[in-house]
């Protein structure tokens, strides 16, 4: 007998040994299980390593709900965290004070809290700390802190994060909220009532004199004249003519004066006073500085020229006596609210690449403007809910909430870091691997 033949034999006498019931199906459950876990593995490993290797990776959200406090401005404005919620998707309800930051105007560095927007708007809850991102420029606040206006005449309501329709391009509001400016291409402004239904009582005026537009309005409180600025210094108060007839639903307005003093601006969105006149900027110095609001942005313009406020009386437009305010420097001043004969006004200040806008009170006869509101480096525009003007409450730590997407595109980033060197090696070993199979399947 041959040799293979005895092994044969040998190998037929061996009893079988029967696998356990259930070993195939276990043998493939505990191969799937490897093959989750190691994936997981890498995953984790994914994230983790690209975490390490982001460059200037922001620090986490605040976490907790901000401690309910009275309505009113923060005494400061912190800066904003990248990861900072969009109130669209995360609303926190009427907002006391925007800032608003970007690369529209030289200067002004924008904020690093949305890259794909150049120009940002960042909201304060009327209570609390609670911050949020409103991407694109705000340009309108009411007075409640409850709507905001876009430059595109967008209306946005804070209370529930909806878009609420839209507008010609509103320019102010007056001071007790009653009323909205806006204007047409065509050069006409026109002042609506809000409350009153269909804007009943609506009436429109041409501003533009001499070929010129204004560049700022203020309505007074009643809602019967229209202060209109110029760039050359002129200062315009418009009247409704009651005795016009309705055009679409509005009455027509008259020029009541047209004024140009030397040296002066309208004060701003709020230049009516309490006492039924109308603020303007004056200054005293000339040649070694510009407060020209037509060059407003200039690389090389010269700086402003502190100023004081003056008075000009509302039936003629003469220079009238009135309180002695104090001195104001920066720039951009804007009056936006009284209470009684002192002002509130927001005033950009600091060098060229870390300008920031403060809110200040002037008083009479006091020796220097009062900082009530102070903003980060970067911002250029600073809105407030004048009902709360008179209300400062303490700065806080800010609650951010979370930005999702904010959280995914940097998960995408990690992906994108560290799968990509794992993927080139991966590949090769795959493909090696897979030939080795071939070869071992076709002998």
């Amino acid at each position: 007998m041959s040799l293979r033949d005895r092994m044969t034999d040998l190998a037929d006498s061996v009893p079988v040994n029967p696998l356990p019931a259930g070993f195939a199906q276990r043998v493939r459950r505990r191969h799937r299980t490897r093959r989750v876990c190691a994936a997981g593995a890498v995953v984790l490993a994914l994230l983790i390593g690209g975490y390490a290797l982001s460059p200037a990776l922001p620090p986490a959200p605040a976490t907790g709900k901000p401690a309910r406090q009275d309505p009113g401005l923060p005494a400061q404005v912190q800066p904003p965290s990248r990861w900072t919620a969009d109130h669209r998707e995360d609303p926190i309800g009427p907002a006391v004070a925007l800032a608003v930051a970007g690369e529209a105007v030289p200067g002004y560095p924008r904020w690093g809290i949305d890259p794909s927007q150049t120009v940002n708007s960042l909201l304060v809850s009327l209570t609390g700390h609670a911050y949020r991102l409103l991407p694109g420029e705000v340009f309108l606040v009411s007075p409640d802190g409850r709507a905001v206006t876009f430059a595109d005449g967008l209306l946005h309501d804070l209370a529930t994060g909806a878009r609420i329709g839209t507008v010609d391009p509103p320019v102010a509001y007056s001071e007790n909220g009653r009323f909205l400016v806006f204007t047409q291409l065509s050069g006409m402004a026109y002042v609506r009532p809000l409350d009153t239904p269909d804007a009943a009582g609506q009436w429109r005026v041409a501003t533009a004199s001499d070929g010129r537009s204004p560049y700022l309005f203020a309505a007074s409180p009643d809602g019967l004249r229209l202060a209109a600025g110029y760039g050359d210094g002129g200062v315009a108060v418009f009247q409704r003519d009651d005795a016009s007839e309705e055009y679409y639903g509005s009455l027509d307005g008259r020029l009541g004066w047209r004024r140009t003093h030397d040296r002066t601006l309208l004060a701003g969105s709020a230049a009516w006073t309490p006492s039924g006149r109308v603020a303007v900027w004056r200054w005293a110095q000339s040649g070694s500085c510009d407060n020209d609001p037509r060059r407003r942005g200039w690389s090389g313009r010269p700086a402003p020229c502190p100023v004081s406020l003056g008075l000009l009386d509302a039936a003629t437009g003469e220079q009238v006596s009135g309180p002695a305010y104090p001195l104001l420097d920066g720039g951009d001043w804007e009056v936006v609210g009284w209470r009684g004969d002192s002002a509130y006004a927001t005033v950009s200040r600091g060098p060229d690449g870390a300008r920031h806008v403060d809110l200040v009170r002037l008083d009479p006869g006091a020796a220097g403007p009062v900082t009530l509101v102070t903003t980060p480096p970067g911002t250029y525009r600073l809105l407030v809910a004048t009902d709360y003007l008179d209300r400062i409450r303490p700065a806080g730590a800010p609650e951010s909430g979370f930005n999702g997407r904010m959280a995914w595109g940097w998960a995408a980033r990690a992906l994108v870091l560290c799968g990509i060197p794992l993927l080139l090696v991966a590949l090769p070993v795959w493909l090696l691997r897979w030939r080795r199979r071939r070869r071992a399947a076709a002998r």
